[in-house]
């Protein structure tokens, strides 16, 4: 609340302006938006790995829809000024999905450029991926492939970006000493891994289901779990 001709501290909330001396001084429309992003599992929203940035305002989400068993992929765009969001149209990346949220993640590679990495339902055990690139809210898909096996059942799966094309993945197993690291480089729509899979300490192989995993500087990152365990890699 403002009363005409009130003193300010630099770093106030200012509300909604009085008239001083005749002069109107109005703030900038602002709203808030809610979105509908056609989710029909509503919970898949609590977890870390299903959105990631791109390019400028822009930010893309996984969504899998219980009606057809797919993973969907939209793209969003935020006009700041107004705070309001334009979707893109979801795009499906596979409907062969396992349906558990811990079981794919997207991460960033570069400016409008993302990787969905998701294990196979039919397989168990085989982790595929799919690149997209960006066009406004536009999505253009490459093809999917492989992009590793697990030695057992892959349970959960996070990935996060370090720089241009590379990024680090982690996958964890049912049997807990099988999950693994992995950093990988990409050209155009295809992956390069890069280096062997590197083992995680015993405390985080036992806790694999919540697991985040973030870049914390160049070539660095962090894995960390809700049972609050967490270790730092470099590659």
């Amino acid at each position: 609340t403002m009363t005409a001709n009130e003193d300010l501290t630099i770093g106030q909330t200012v509300g909604v302006s009085n008239f001083v001396t005749g002069d109107k001084i109005a703030r900038a429309a602002r709203s808030n938006q809610e979105i509908n992003m056609g989710i029909t599992d509503a919970s898949t929203l609590r977890y870390p790995n299903l959105m990631c940035p791109i390019g400028g305002d822009k930010f893309a989400f996984l969504s899998m829809q219980n009606s057809d068993d797919g993973l969907y992929v939209t793209v969003g765009d935020v006009d700041t000024d107004t705070l309001t969001t334009t979707l893109g149209t979801a795009v499906a990346i596979t409907n062969d999905i396992f349906n558990d949220v811990y079981a794919y993640c997207i991460c960033k590679l570069d400016t409008d450029k993302f990787i969905v990495l998701y294990r196979e339902d039919a397989s168990t055990t085989i982790i595929k991926y799919r690149i997209g690139t960006v066009s406004g809210t536009t999505i253009t898909l490459g093809a999917a492939a492989t992009f590793t096996t697990g030695a057992s059942q892959v349970d959960s799966i996070a990935s996060t970006y370090l720089s241009t094309d590379k990024a680090v993945m982690f996958y964890g197993c049912a049997t807990p000493t099988d999950s693994k690291v992995i950093t990988f480089t990409t050209t155009g729509t295809a992956t390069n891994v890069v280096g062997a899979t590197a083992a995680v300490g015993t405390t985080l192989d036992n806790n694999i289901t919540h697991i985040s995993i973030k870049k914390t500087d160049t070539d660095t990152f962090i894995l960390a779990s809700a049972s609050g365990y967490a270790q730092v890699g470099t590659c």
